[in-house]
Parts: structure tokens; C-alpha cells; sequence
């Protein structure tokens, strides 16, 4: 299993040196870079040992997905800026996550809603598809949209959609918070292509000596997961280094225990 560290770019080379397989990082702040940034960025990227494999929050502020404000014009036109960026530094994997931006309002038809995100979501597989990546959708617990909760709404959100670059990604600390099974990742395991974790309390770096996510580790290995999986999560404000080693030295611990 590749383990990957998502943050700013600021922090691959040190994910390099310590070890991570390969890098995360916001799509968002990728197309928000000028010109001369950007060519500043790929210039990080190509130093930094390690490839940048996986973009998450690919939705800034200014686009809605879901609800009364959407305009999928600027939607088609952020993906096709921002995925022509990502795939310039090498990326393979863009999460569909951006819980704000796919929110609905309670006096807000849901059906209409889910349209709306169905839409924005074929647009984001065809233009991967393009691009060479892959989109995955991301479950949100719900506390961070309303739309989309579990695995198991991701996995039956993935087959109405039906685009073959548009996909299912998991994330440990949301199925945690919601207190979800492992069913729905044991029913979708076919269209499950990128994960998430980090520490279910807090959702922090994963300390040595934590058992809060072998249970996660387990599916994967009951389902024969292959793929990538990106540490997510809050790292402290001192000490960032010092918990990004032991983070990865628990999450590799996890894996061999798992043959993973």
C-alpha cells in the first residue's frame, strides 16, 4: 500500500524525507496560483522526491454544487483550469469533497439537489478523463454536508452517475464520526479507488500505540484494497515533523499488520 501525506506544498519535501510514498494537496489553491506561482509550484514538485498523486478540495468558495446559487458554467470552467494544473504536476486521483459547496438548503427540493451534484459530478469525471486522473467522490460525516454522508450514498451516488472516471473514495475519521460500519465499503469495494484517515478522536496525527484505526485497516484487507491512502487530517502548530513520522510509522505498522 502507498501512504501518502495531504498538505500544502510547503510540506512535501519534509513528507519526502521522512518517508511518505507520494503527496496530497489542494486542487483549489492549485488554480488559484498565478502564473508565475504555478511555475514556481511544478518547480517544488520536481525537487521534492516524491510525486504528487492525489488533489483533494478541488471546489473553492465561489462555486456551488448543490442548491439555489449553482452556475455550472463556472464549475466546467474552474475543473478545466484547475485539472489541466493538476495534471501538469502529475496528479492522478481529484476528490469530489468540498462539503460546503454541495449543501443544500432545508427549503431546497433534495431531489433537485442530488441532480445538480450528479451533473457537476459527470463534469468532473469527463474532465479527469481528459486530463489522464481519475475523480472520486468522498462521503462527508454530517456534521459537513448534508449530501452524501455515508459510503454506502457515495457507492449508489457512483453507479447513477455512471462515468467510468467518476468514482468512490473512503475516509476513516468521516466514517468514525458518524459512527458508520464497514458494510458499505464491503458492498461498493469495486468502485473504491483512493482513502483518507486520520485519528477518529480529534482527527489528528495517528500516535504509536493507537488502535482507534485498525478496524479500518481490516476491510481493506478483507476487500483486497491496492490502492493509495492519504493521512488527512489536523497536524499541531509545534511539533508538525515529530507527528508526521509517527503518523506514518503507525499507519505502515497498520499496514504490514494487514499485509497490506
Amino acid at each position: 500500500m502507498k501512504i501518502g501525506y495531504s498538505g500544502n506544498l510547503a510540506a512535501m519535501e519534509t513528507a519526502a524525507r521522512l518517508g511518505y510514498d507520494y503527496f496530497e494537496t489542494a486542487v483549489q489553491d492549485i488554480a488559484a496560483l498565478s502564473d508565475e506561482d504555478f511555475t514556481a509550484a511544478k518547480e517544488t514538485v520536481a525537487r521534492a522526491g516524491i510525486p504528487l498523486l492525489a488533489g483533494n478540495a478541488t471546489f473553492p468558495r465561489a462555486i456551488t454544487l448543490a442548491g439555489p446559487g449553482v452556475d455550472i458554467g463556472a464549475t466546467e470552467r474552474h475543473l478545466r483550469h484547475a485539472f489541466r494544473r493538476m495534471a501538469e504536476l502529475g496528479c492522478r486521483i481529484v476528490v469530489m469533497g468540498s462539503g460546503k459547496r454541495r449543501e443544500y438548503p432545508e427549503n431546497f427540493s433534495r431531489e433537485t439537489a442530488m441532480r445538480q451534484l450528479s451533473l457537476a459530478a459527470t463534469l468532473m469525471g469527463e474532465i479527469a478523463a481528459e486530463n489522464g486522473m481519475i475523480a472520486v467522490m468522498e462521503p462527508l460525516c454530517r456534521k459537513e454536508t448534508n449530501l452524501i454522508n455515508t459510503v454506502a450514498e457515495g457507492g449508489e451516488f457512483v453507479e447513477q452517475v455512471g462515468c467510468p472516471a467518476f468514482l468512490l473514495l473512503a475516509d476513516y475519521y468521516h466514517m468514525a464520526a458518524d459512527g458508520e460500519s464497514m458494510e458499505g465499503l464491503k458492498t461498493y469495494k469495486a468502485l473504491l479507488r483512493h482513502a483518507h484517515i486520520a485519528e477518529p478522536e480529534g482527527r489528528g496525527p495517528v500516535p504509536a500505540g493507537s488502535e482507534a484505526c485498525d478496524p479500518f485497516f481490516a476491510a481493506l484487507a478483507e476487500i483486497g484494497y491496492t490502492g493509495m491512502l492519504s493521512f488527512e487530517g489536523i497536524m499541531p502548530k509545534e511539533g508538525t515533523e515529530e507527528a508526521m513520522a509517527e503518523t506514518l510509522q503507525s499507519l505502515r505498522r497498520f499496514a504490514e499488520k494487514h499485509g497490506l
